[in-house]
């Protein structure tokens, strides 16, 4: 009975899943961004569509002339494929900058906030304390002089130190870098 169990269990979520996928549509698809590309892609045609009269049609690719729009459209779909491509991979350029610009502004706006958070933790810790940083080891410029907050030195930590802010990857000693 238990192999059964797992078994229907295991279904259900599957049929789950897919049945979310089918409604909602496939995350990995949207995130692809399928339709905006194509629509951009299509777009673009437009631009290069010129109505020269009634029955005249051309674009900006190439000097030929044709007698519908629609013909324009094939014409530029099969025959200018290489700056169909270029164009095509500029747009992917273009929506991948803005993603990676998005997550950015995004990663800026947690780490504010849980700098944020942990200032209002650190008050009474701050520089302006008495002592700097580390309650009663002030040192120079309010760091905890050697080994402080910032593992400057062979102090507590062992010269390594937690820096806020860098996604929680130890630092090396900061007298690898030349600091006095």
């Amino acid at each position: 009975k238990g192999a059964d169990a797992e078994l229907s269990e295991l279904t259900s979520v599957v049929d789950e899943g897919w049945a979310k996928r089918l409604s909602e549509g496939d995350p990995l698809e949207a995130r692809c961004m399928r339709k905006k590309v194509e629509e951009l892609l299509d777009k673009w045609i437009e631009d290069q569509i010129v109505c020269h009269a009634d029955n005249k049609w051309g674009n900006t690719l190439s000097a030929k002339l044709f007698v519908a729009r629609k013909f324009v459209v094939k014409h530029i779909r099969t025959k200018q494929e290489d700056k169909l491509q270029t164009e095509k991979e500029r747009i992917l350029d273009e929506l991948y900058y803005e993603n990676f610009k998005a997550f950015k502004e995004e990663e800026a706006k947690a780490a504010a906030e849980a700098q944020k958070g942990g200032q209002d933790a650190m008050e009474s810790e701050g520089p302006g304390a008495a002592g700097g940083f580390r309650g009663g080891r002030g040192g120079r410029f309010g760091m905890g002089g050697r080994g402080g907050r910032f593992g400057m030195g062979r102090g507590g930590r062992g010269g390594r130190g937690m820096v806020p802010g860098m996604m929680g990857m130890p630092m090396m000693g900061m007298e690898m870098m030349g600091m006095p």
